[in-house]
């Protein structure tokens, strides 16, 4: 099958600062046989649900969940397109603690673009990408320190590594993807990984996600609507390109490669793709143990892919039966709340509750609390955090 794709690897030696070429990587191109489907059930992974009505105060008004981390005592909720915050609730939804712009000074922020957790999870990085910097907070909101970036070293995610972080970006000529490792005060130490995939550049493409925490520790990555899987686990990359039939996917003309790339804007983009029912990989990735999940378009329809680790085997899912509380009675894709592996969240409003549980008295079996607690709750989201077994 032909690709345009161009691997630089290259891994961190941390005892020496030497970088040195990357010799036990591989590429393993998986077919999508669209006629072969699976259907799973919850119960397949998950034993435990947790609900979570999220509290409402003056200071805990969400208007979108857009990003959920949980740790073993509290969970991160942020809120990236309404209040630009983000907030602290124990697992009983009380608020513990927020996160709010405070002004465009030193040691202050204006909005959360993103957030990020240290390894042991006791520090909270608020990314301000309009004033381009970071603000290390510990829980109670005491500021650690502040580093400013400059404009063309942004980034929009970032992950705990080694005894540092990495974080991905495009290369200052925008040609290619670069993986950088910073030390435990973000400053810069190296770059372990440059590749270069996509014929074409995306205009306006806005990703907060690169990263997706694997179930044994490793760690995926995976670049806008790519169809590659970037694993890196012990010092090893592998690449899975994840490939639908040739004339049901969207490309550009191959143009020889020198110093510039065709674009095209993410709008256009997907009318294309909504257009011609054109099939194209989505950017949810979850990892629930020997199956990786992985949304994906068919024109204007979100589906579910599942990619067998062991088997090297990708199936769509015909369907994702919720056999567990059926509050959604079948899941077509993954929640764009889910930043972590081993298990899944699904965040829903008071009225799309409300709305699940006209629809199937009697067969949620949390009917009757649910329906205690929704009015209390105007519109703040209530969290099902389903644990994987």
């Amino acid at each position: 099958m032909s690709k345009n794709l161009i691997l630089f690897l290259v891994v961190l030696n941390f005892s020496c600062n030497r970088v040195e070429k990357f010799e036990n990587s591989s590429l393993e191109e998986i077919e999508i046989d669209l006629s072969e489907t699976i259907d799973l059930r919850f119960t397949d992974f998950f034993d435990t649900t947790l609900i979570v009505p999220l509290e409402v105060t003056e200071n805990s008004l969400l208007g979108e969940a857009t990003k959920v981390i949980t740790t073993e005592s509290f969970i991160f909720v942020l809120d990236r397109h309404v209040s630009e915050s983000l907030y602290i609730f124990d697992y009983q939804g009380k608020l513990i603690n927020f996160f709010s712009g405070t002004g465009n000074g030193p040691e202050e922020f204006l909005r959360v673009t993103n957030f990020y957790l240290s390894k042991d999870s006791d520090i909270v990085f608020i990314q301000d990408s309009s004033l381009s910097k970071i603000l290390a907070f510990n829980f109670d909101g005491e500021l650690i320190f502040e580093k400013k970036f400059d404009f063309r070293e942004s980034f929009n995610d970032m992950i705990p590594y080694e005894d540092g972080y990495l974080i991905l970006k495009p290369s200052l000529d925008n040609l290619s993807i670069e993986l950088e490792y910073l030390d435990q005060n973000l400053d810069f130490v190296e770059t372990p990984l440059e590749f270069i995939e996509n014929d074409f550049l995306l205009e306006a493409g806005s990703k907060f996600q690169f990263f997706y925490p694997g179930s044994d520790g490793d760690l995926f990555f995976k670049e806008t609507l790519s169809s590659n899987l970037y694993l890196l686990n012990s010092g090893e990359y592998q690449v899975f390109s994840l490939e639908f039939p040739e004339d049901r996917i969207f490309s550009l003309s191959n143009l020889p490669w020198d110093d510039s790339k065709p674009s095209i804007h993410m709008v256009k983009l997907f009318q294309e793709i909504r257009f011609n029912n054109f099939l194209n990989l989505g950017d949810q990735v979850l990892d629930l143990g020997d199956l990786v999940f992985v949304n994906f378009y068919e024109g204007g329809r979100l589906g579910l892919l599942a990619f067998d680790k062991v088997e090297n085997k990708a199936r769509i899912v015909s369907s994702f039966k919720n056999d567990m509380d059926g509050v959604i009675e079948n899941l077509p894709a993954i929640f764009p709340t889910n930043f972590q592996a081993n298990q899944m969240i699904i965040n829903l409003s008071p009225t799309e509750i409300y709305s699940s549980i006209e629809m199937r008295k009697g067969i949620n079996p949390y009917q009757d609390y649910l329906t205690e607690i929704l009015p209390s709750l105007e519109e703040n989201p209530v969290l099902f955090i389903y644990r994987k077994k």
